[in-house]
C-alpha cells in the first residue's frame, strides 16, 4: 500500500491476470481480515488480550444418504452412542442438533468440525486447520455410520472455512460486547 500521512492512495493486488496497481482517492477493506488497513499500517487487535486466542473456524460437508429423520441433540443424544464405538471420543462441537437438509430427501450439512488453534492470518497455519477439519469430519461420518447402522456417503466440504474472528481494526468508534 502507498500511504500519505494516513490515508491510502495505491495498492497492489494480485489477480488471474498478474499482480496490478490501483490508486482511488479512498478504498474499502472489504478483505475480512483487514489485510489492506494492517498492511497500510493500522493499528488491530487479533484475538482474546490475554491469549490472542481467535474463536474456532469450521468447515462444512454435505452428507448424502441421512435417514434419520428426527433431531439428533448431538451432545445427548449423539456423542454418548458415538463413545459406545469409541471410547473417549469427543465432538470438536457439541452445541446443537442435526437435522436433515430442508428440501431435500437424504442430505445434510455436517457442520461439526471445528479448530481452536488455527492462526487465520498464517497460510500454513490455515491449510494445516483445512486438513484437521477434513479429517475431522470424515472420522464423525465413519462414526456416525457405525453407532447407528448407516451408510453414509461424502459429498463435497465447502470450499472455504467458516473464520469466525480475524483482525479487529482499532478506529475512532468501534462496536464493542456492550454496544450489543
Amino acid at each position: 500500500a502507498v500511504t500519505e500521512g494516513r490515508q491510502v492512495k495505491a495498492i497492489r493486488v494480485a489477480t488471474k491476470a498478474g499482480a496490478m496497481d490501483l490508486e482511488a482517492d479512498f478504498f474499502v477493506d472489504a478483505t475480512g481480515d483487514g489485510d489492506v488497513a494492517a498492511l497500510a499500517g493500522a493499528e488491530f487487535e487479533y484475538g482474546r488480550p490475554e491469549d490472542g486466542r481467535i474463536q474456532s473456524i469450521s468447515l462444512s460437508l454435505l452428507v448424502n444418504n441421512y435417514h434419520l429423520r428426527d433431531m439428533i441433540n448431538l451432545k445427548n443424544d449423539m456423542l454418548p452412542r458415538l463413545q459406545a464405538v469409541k471410547p473417549g471420543y469427543e465432538l470438536p462441537y457439541d452445541a446443537g442438533n442435526m437435522r436433515p437438509m430442508y428440501g431435500t430427501t437424504a442430505s445434510m450439512w455436517l457442520m461439526l468440525s471445528h479448530d481452536w488453534e488455527c492462526n487465520v492470518l498464517n497460510a500454513e497455519s490455515l491449510s494445516r486447520s483445512m486438513m484437521k477439519l477434513r479429517e475431522q469430519s470424515i472420522e464423525i461420518v465413519q462414526l456416525i455410520d457405525q453407532a447407528y447402522s448407516t451408510k453414509l456417503e461424502i459429498g463435497t466440504f465447502a470450499p472455504l472455512p467458516g473464520v469466525r474472528e480475524s483482525r479487529r481494526i482499532i478506529c475512532e468508534a468501534m462496536v464493542t460486547d456492550q454496544d450489543f
